[in-house]
């Protein structure tokens, strides 16, 4: 069973709260990836009172619908009722599908922006795109005559013993069927209490579906079109068995239900995942799922899919895709609650087309499968669609066979009782990529003593920042629970063939678990530490290994480390300082990052980032473009943080401009941030860039601004943009009734200009950015003075852009340009913050700040100031990462007192050391650290 293996930086599923990812940031959307100018929506329970078929009366709403153009508002589960209790008998908690709508919009506008319009209203739990699944079998010569895969799964003696139950049914959620066939026809699941007369019998809200549904054209003829697709499917998982008709299949007397459905991006369908509740609201056990997606996870798919298993007790099983890639992206076979089937050949091979991974749960025969298909005829199809419903047919049998067994224990039987087939020689390679094994039917229905542990709920974390970088030690715990037949000694043991962790914590003991219980290792967790020298986004696999006597099973997962950003939040302001030049997200616009927030609420910006130029053709950033993101930045040095520091939170990296789309202006970047705990230093971060010219010839006209797309809380449309002169300092602020401010303030010297831009092109002049931000178009916004944005009205979506120039840096000379990101309550906690953070900018001595040395020699500065009256800085640089140790010693070299002993990454630290407590006199400190060592004199006089 689909557990929650994908790890990517702890923010799966955690959609449109504070610090977290909504299913845009999974991946990039483009053309082709989703229904345009429609949008999926679940409105907050909180405002169900507005909520009607084809309305949501709320005010806000109202107004986000007449900004972009709202054309239809439907309820995309008309049906649905409110779960009459919270959770399951397994304490699951139940998925309401009855707030769930499909937003169709006229508005010129990206379906992110869309998607943020109705976010800011506050009242939905999530939007996101209506994504579009395509079906996932690759045709071929209907050449192979036979029915090998009956045989390789062992269909004949499992029939020996058991021939499935007609009141088990499997949901076909596919393009059709073709309900006359001779070997469907028989095997249908018919409504008897619905017969075809023009009336809804049954009450169930669909007139005359006797025979099926079909979801896209909202009628009771689900017959396969010109795509035989779902035909093929259907014979694939409950052709009729035993007939004399034919070809055989796993289910025999078990019955499928035809639900079709279908994607088309011009008439704003997408009924996939509707076919899937309609499936389990009408007494489908198991639902085959034969196509999806490569992308992002979405919310609304999960829901659909959570909604059959919790809430209906169905078992989903889902074709892996047909990339023939490794990996966790395709979707909805990586969803939690989801049954992940990979494809085989003739002799149990990987199928070439097939996807597998960590996430897959078992194989079954997709190539070469004769099956049924329009017109009475069979033909021969390959892919995982294939596969998919042979093995939901599987499920089917066990279902029937093992009637008390609930979703999660019969999508387990199948697992365990597949046959291993990682000693074919082209597996070998694929050893638990390929899920449990080949399914076998005659196991699935006879054994009965199995153990089948499944692991839910995994959980990384760092204990600080959740951006797991080198040095970091990642706590690992999860849930695991015996689905099956009881354990006496179990036992749990995590590994990894990845070089760049170190599993210091490796075993959990569980001992005795009875069925359906269930143990977490929350208070003894798998450690894991990130070794020095690990690239930056390393994705690193981890096992996990169950053992109990005989038994044993595996769980696998991945997890992305050393990721290239940081998260710094330790005041009232976060954000994501990136590798790259970004701010906020390590994307362009919302991604991996907690963006830019205050008070732990949620990010007030949409994309932030510095940016450089010389001239309107020679802009280097990494903020959108004119027709795509530009990536002129690329990362020398990973930012990492550095400890001890200067403040509470400092860090470090460093990138140059050698891969811009435009004229690379050869320049080297060395960036810093830095963040403080106490007042009046606690509503801002400091951005500091040293920015080197590495070319032959010099710089003149250079600009280095930060560009910010304000998204100030609590509606992003209502937001103002304006400047402080005096204080060097562009805001914004929400005109909404206790709404927000949040800004940007130079703190370096050099020339001042701030440019506010209207981001929805009303009219107002300014920079167009609705086609595109072009690289004249961010030279004039460095360069030049725009005061206002937003001004008419309650206000705008706006950006603005803070910027300091013009400079001359001559080569191998260097320029500082410093900010200060602040956010506050009001104006004049705004204005004070920024006059504080110019303050502690100036107190230190930013013109003595050096770059990180391309290379790294081993070194430690004289101790200022000298002699030291109780505080003073040591700065020093490491060639290499090690424990470094940095000691007092007196003149009979008896060591006073350490100030710093652990390990350390290569790079420049600048260290604050405490003497308070050591006496007058003379002493030495040394550092020492691997096999280099270095001592110098200090005098200490209170």
């Amino acid at each position: 069973m689909k557990k929650i293996y994908i790890v990517l930086n702890l923010f799966l599923f955690l959609f449109l709260v504070t610090k977290a990812e909504n299913p845009l940031r999974k991946a990039a959307l483009k053309q082709g990836d989703y229904v345009p100018n429609t949008i999926v929506l679940k409105v907050k329970s909180s405002a169900r009172v507005t909520c009607g078929l084809s309305s949501i009366d709320e005010p806000k709403m109202q107004q986000a619908f007449a900004r972009i153009g709202a054309s239809a508002v439907s309820k995309i589960f008309p049906h649905a009722l409110i779960p009459a209790s919270e959770r399951n008998s397994q304490g699951e908690k139940f998925v309401d599908l009855s707030l769930v709508y499909k937003i169709q919009y006229s508005a010129n506008l990206p379906v992110e922006a869309a998607i943020r319009y109705l976010q800011s209203t506050g009242v939905v739990e999530y939007a996101e795109p209506l994504y579009i699944h395509h079906i996932c079998f690759t045709p071929n010569d209907p050449s192979l005559g036979s029915q090998y895969a009956i045989t390789k799964i062992n269909a004949l003696n499992a029939w020996n013993v058991w021939q499935g139950d007609t009141n088990t049914v499997i949901g076909i959620v596919d393009t059709g069927t073709d309900w006359d066939h001779p070997d469907l026809v028989n095997n249908i699941k018919y409504n008897y209490a619905d017969p075809i007369d023009g009336i809804d019998n049954d009450g169930d809200g669909f007139v005359d579906n006797f025979r099926g549904w079909d979801m896209s054209e909202n009628d009771n003829n689900p017959t396969v079109g010109v795509e035989v697709h779902g035909s093929h499917v259907s014979g694939c998982a409950a052709a009729s068995t035993n007939n004399g008709v034919g070809v055989a299949a796993p289910a025999f007397k078990c019955k499928f239900l035809p639900v079709k459905t279908s994607t088309d991006a011009s008439a704003g369908i997408n009924t996939g995942f509707e076919g899937i509740v309609y499936a389990a609201d009408h007494g489908c056990s198991v639902i085959n799922c034969s196509w999806g997606r490569s992308g992002g996870p979405s919310q609304f798919e999960q829901d659909a899919v959570n909604y059959a298993t919790i809430n209906h007790d169905a078992v989903v099983v889902i074709s892996a895709g047909n990339d023939g890639v490794e990996g966790d992206g395709f979707y909805p076979a990586n969803y939690e609650n989801a049954v992940s089937i990979a494809s085989t050949t003739t002799n149990d091979a990987k199928s070439g087309f097939s996807n597998y991974g960590y996430g897959i749960d078992a194989c079954a025969p997709g190539s070469n499968i004769l099956s049924t298909v329009s017109n009475n005829t069979y033909t021969n199809m390959s892919g995982t669609s294939m596969a998919s419903p042979i093995a939901a047919g599987c499920v089917a049998m066990i279902r029937s066979k093992f009637p008390a067994y609930t979703a999660l224990q019969a999508a387990e039987q199948l697992r365990v009782t597949c046959d291993n087939i990682y000693s074919v020689a082209q597996n070998v390679s694929l050893a638990f990529k390929l899920g449990k094994g080949r399914v076998n039917l005659f196991k699935a229905v006879t054994d009965s003593v199995s153990e089948g542990v499944g692991v839910t709920h995994l959980h990384t974390s760092d204990g600080n920042d959740e951006a797991f970088v080198i040095n970091d030690t990642l706590r690992i715990d999860a849930l695991f629970t015996n689905l099956l037949a009881p354990a006496t000694n179990l036992n749990v043991v995590l590994s990894t063939t990845s070089s760049y962790v170190t599993i210091l914590n490796n075993t959990f003991t569980i001992g005795a678990l009875n069925t359906l219980a269930s143990i977490s290792n929350g208070s003894l967790p798998f450690t894991v530490r990130i070794n020095p020298g690990t690239p930056a986004n390393t994705i690193v696999p981890f096992k996990m290994t169950m053992t109990d006597g005989t038994y044993t099973d595996f769980f696998g997962f991945y997890l992305t480390v050393n990721v290239d950003y940081l998260n710094i939040d330790v005041n009232d302001v976060a954000t994501s300082i990136t590798s790259i030049g970004r701010i906020g997200y390590n994307t362009a616009g919302p991604g991996a990052g907690i963006g830019f927030t205050y008070m732990g609420g949620a990010s007030l910006i949409y994309e932030a980032g510095l940016m450089t130029g010389v001239s309107a053709t020679t802009v280097s950033d990494n903020v959108r473009g004119a027709t795509a993101t530009d990536n002129d930045y690329q990362s020398v040095q990973v930012v990492q943080r550095v400890i001890p520091g200067v403040s509470a939170f400092d860090a470090l990296g460093q990138f140059n401009d050698a891969i811009s789309s435009s004229t690379p202006m050869n320049i080297l970047i060395t960036h810093r941030a830095y963040a403080w705990t106490s007042a009046p230093d606690r509503k801002y971060i400091m951005v500091h860039y040293t920015i080197k010219n590495t070319g032959g010839s010099a710089l003149n006209n250079f600009y280095a601004g930060i560009f910010s797309d304000w998204d100030v809380l609590p509606d992003f449309a209502n937001n103002r943009c304006t400047v402080d002169m005096s204080r060097r300092l562009g805001y914004a602020y929400s005109t909404d009734v206790g709404g927000f401010y949040a800004g940007v303030k130079l703190l370096s010297q050099g020339g001042f200009n701030q440019y506010a831009i209207d981001n929805d092109a009303t009219g107002q002049g300014g920079v167009n950015m609705s086609d595109g931000y072009s690289t004249d178009e961010k030279y004039l916004t460095m360069s030049t003075m725009r005061a206002d944005a937003g001004v008419p009205g309650t206000g705008n979506d706006v950006v603005d852009v803070v910027s300091s120039g013009p400079f001359t840096i001559n080569a191998n000379d260097s320029i500082v340009v410093a900010f200060a990101l602040l956010a506050a309550d009001d104006l004049a906690t705004l204005q004070s913050s920024a006059d504080a953070s110019q303050i502690m900018y100036d107190s230190m001595n930013p013109t003595g700040v050096q770059e990180i040395p391309t290379s790294h020699d081993f070194n430690m500065n004289q101790v200022f100031p000298n002699p030291s009256t109780g505080q003073a800085t040591v700065n020093f640089t490491l060639p290499e990462s090690n424990v470094t140790e940095l000691s007092i010693y007196n003149m009979l070299g008896e060591k006073v007192k350490t100030m710093l002993n652990e390990k350390l990454n290569a790079g420049t630290y600048s260290v604050v050391i405490d003497l308070s407590s050591v006496k007058n006199g003379n002493y030495f400190y040394r550092l020492s650290s691997g096999k280099n060592s270095k001592t110098l004199p200090v005098i200490i006089s209170h």
